[in-house]
Formats: structure tokens, C-alpha cells, sequence
């Protein structure tokens, strides 16, 4: 124990003392971690080394874990701090509403957070719907074209509306004036397609000039069109054609 009081390494000491080397080590593992009574309690021969060696044995591996320990809640310390500093630092660039209250005191950074996420769940809900209404607006409009389309492509469809055609089954009442307001509808959105296919399909050097020129939607014909239907309807029910 006392060769290992001395300065230098442990094998200098051993050979410096012609202590083994093992010795050495273990008394300086004991004056490293046991108190001054255990050391003094080798030095006297009242406790052997090698009981004293296993006590060093069970601090040194008790401080080495409290030391890993620290660490690692510092480590967690220090990450939680950046993860806060970088919210923080988006709330500031992205909603700095919420940041001056946070700075302000009025809210924690976690109901912040929290209020954020709220708004930006129900800004997406929001979008959800509209998208979906654009869907089944476009999707409808499509069908119903089609079907009015076939009137026009297959005359005897129009027989076949004519003949069985009851207004009691009719959701509104179809009249010649809501079939002419359907007309100016489907001219403006026709001549708007139009308009759209000629800019698309327009030399880059003349987009800009036709562009510019009228930026505003096509409006819809003021004058009513004129609409008959050919064949005597009957309010009550089907027409038939007379045999």
C-alpha cells in the first residue's frame, strides 16, 4: 500500500519497489476510491487488500454509473432544450401570433404547440370538404352534360323523354324557361372551355398580348333563347303519340 503512495505509473512503481504489478494496481484502486480509513486500515494490516480492492471495486463501478447516468440527463437536457429553441423558433417564422403569446407568458410552449396543431387539423378538414365538394361538383356536372348530350346525338331520346315525361316525378318543375336558363349556362361554360383550349393552344409569343386583353370569365347571354318543346305535354302525366 505504501509503494502505491508514490508518483509515477504502476509499473514504475512496481519495479522502482519490486512490488508485483497486480499489488500495486489494486492498493492504488483503494487510495482512488475508499476513504482515508480504509486506506490507513490496509497500511495497518488490519484489513487485507484484497478486501479493500472489492470496495473500491463497488464505488468505482457506483460512481461510474452516476457519471453515466449525469451524463445522459444532460445529453436529454441538452436535446430537449434544442427541440424547444427549434419549435420555438418555427412559431416565431411561421405563427408569430402564438410566439408573442408564449413569450408574452400567456401560453406554454406546449399549448402553443397544441393550439397550432388543433388549427392546422381543422384548416386540412376544411380543404378535405372543399376538395371533395369540387369533386362531386365537376363529377355531377359531367353526368348530367353527358345525359343532356344524348338528346341532342340521339333524337329518340328525346321521343322517349317526351312520351314519358310526368312532371309529378320531376324534383323541380321543369319548365321552357328553366330549360333556357340551362341553355345560357351551358353556352357560357362552353364558350369559357373554348376560350381556355384556344390560350392553351396559343404560341407563347401571342399568350401574353390575349391575356391581357380580357382576364374576366365569359358572361352569360342576356338574351333568352328560344326553347320549345315540340310535343304536347300533359300536366297529369305520359303523352302518348295518337295511333
Amino acid at each position: 500500500m505504501l509503494a502505491a503512495l508514490g508518483g509515477g505509473t504502476v509499473r514504475s512503481l512496481s519495479e522502482r519497489t519490486n512490488v508485483a504489478l497486480g499489488y500495486v494496481g489494486k492498493a492504488r484502486q483503494v487510495i482512488e476510491f475508499c476513504d482515508a480509513d480504509t486506506v490507513e486500515a490496509v497500511i495497518a494490516d488490519n484489513l487485507s487488500l484484497n478486501d479493500a480492492y472489492a470496495q473500491a471495486q463497488e464505488i468505482k463501478a457506483t460512481v461510474q454509473a452516476e457519471e453515466i447516468a449525469e451524463r445522459k440527463l444532460k445529453a436529454e437536457e441538452k436535446a430537449e432544450a434544442e427541440r424547444r429553441q427549434a419549435a420555438l423558433d418555427d412559431l416565431r417564422a411561421n405563427r408569430p401570433d402564438l410566439a408573442d403569446l408564449v413569450d408574452a407568458g400567456r401560453l406554454t410552449l406546449g399549448e402553443a404547440l397544441t393550439l397550432r396543431a388543433h388549427e392546422a387539423e381543422k384548416q386540412r378538414r376544411s380543404d378535405a370538404l372543399a376538395k371533395e365538394k369540387r369533386r362531386k361538383l365537376n363529377a355531377d356536372f359531367s353526368v348530367h352534360v353527358v345525359t343532356l348530350a344524348g338528346l341532342g346525338q340521339y333524337p329518340d331520346r328525346v321521343d322517349d323523354l317526351l312520351n314519358d315525361w310526368d312532371a309529378t316525378h320531376q324534383v323541380v318543375p321543369v319548365t321552357p324557361d328553366l330549360i333556357d336558363a340551362a341553355i345560357r349556362g351551358l353556352s357560357a361554360v362552353a364558350e369559357h372551355i373554348q376560350g381556355e383550349t384556344a390560350l392553351s393552344s396559343t404560341p407563347p409569343s401571342q399568350t401574353f398580348s390575349t391575356a391581357s386583353r380580357d382576364r374576366s370569365p365569359p358572361t352569360m347571354p342576356t338574351t333568352r333563347s328560344t326553347c320549345r318543346i315540340s310535343r304536347p305535354i300533359s300536366s297529369s302525366g305520359s303523352s302518348r303519340n295518337a295511333a
